[in-house]
Parts: C-alpha cells; structure tokens; sequence
C-alpha cells in the first residue's frame, strides 16, 4: 500500500498494488476500503496486469462517500502510462488522462471538490527525458496544466 485518504472514521481508501506471489510477475491494483469495522478489497481496473504488465496506484484522494481518486501507473516491459480512476460510489472505473509523450506516471493525488481534483507526477518525452506532469481534472477531463522545468 502506497497511498491513504479518510473521509470519515467509517470511510478510509488504501491504494497500492498486490502480486501473485514471491518470483512471480503477475501484478494488479489494490484498492482497500475500511468502514469502521473491517479492510474488505474493492475491484479496480488493472490495466496492462498479468505477465506483462505492472499497474500500481500510488495516491488517493476522496472528498465523499461517492467521489474518490486514485492514480498511479500502467507499465510493460517497455512503456509507462498514467493511471487515473475514479470512485462514483459503486464501482472504481478508469479516466483518460493526457501523459504528454511517451507516457508518465503519477505519485500523488489531493481533491478540493469533485470537480477540482490536482495529480502530479513525472512524463516522458519522446527522447525519454522525465520532466514534471501536473493535471487537473475539472469534472470533465483531465488537462495538462505546464510547469515550469530547471535546465
């Protein structure tokens, strides 16, 4: 587990991912969810798991019962691509998110509202060079907003 947001003392996200076992490549998100009494796992999309491939969620963020974030990465052997999904209340479902170039990854995530929600983390240019991600949603989508990058 990489990431925790509370919304109340009988609403608590945990986020990372989970492995099929020592030696095995076989990874998929983990989402937990506490509701006072117990951790139960909730289902997320895991794209790109199974042999090839490694998603992981790194943050989360929840401002309700019905609006929670979690991002974090999708990867193969040769490529990386953010990860964004969204909690509506019933289902984890995943987002479209611009990476910027060759793909990206995020690390963390924080919501003011449902519809101001900030994640930040690294993209890749096309000559694989990381320079900083920051998006935010707007209760339509996603959008890269730039940040300035040190020589």
């Amino acid at each position: 587990l990489y990431g925790i947001s509370v919304v109340s003392a009988k609403d608590v996200w945990a986020v990372g991912y989970s492995s099929s076992g020592p030696g095995q490549r076989r990874e998929s998100t983990l989402v937990e969810h506490w509701n006072g009494h117990a951790w139960r796992r909730v289902a997320s999309p895991s794209p790109g798991g199974g042999r090839a491939g490694y998603p992981q969620l790194e943050g989360v963020a929840a401002t309700s019962a019905r609006n929670a974030w979690a991002v974090g990465y999708s990867s193969s052997s040769s490529f990386i691509n953010t990860l964004t999904e969204r909690w509506n209340g019933r289902a984890w479902r995943r987002t479209r998110t611009p990476d910027g170039g060759a793909g990206g990854a995020l690390a963390a995530v924080t919501a003011v509202s449902a519809d101001d929600v900030w994640a930040v983390g690294q993209s890749l240019t096309k000559t694989l060079v990381p320079s900083p991600l920051v998006l935010r949603w707007n209760g339509r989508g996603w959008q890269r907003i730039p940040v300035p990058f040190p020589a």
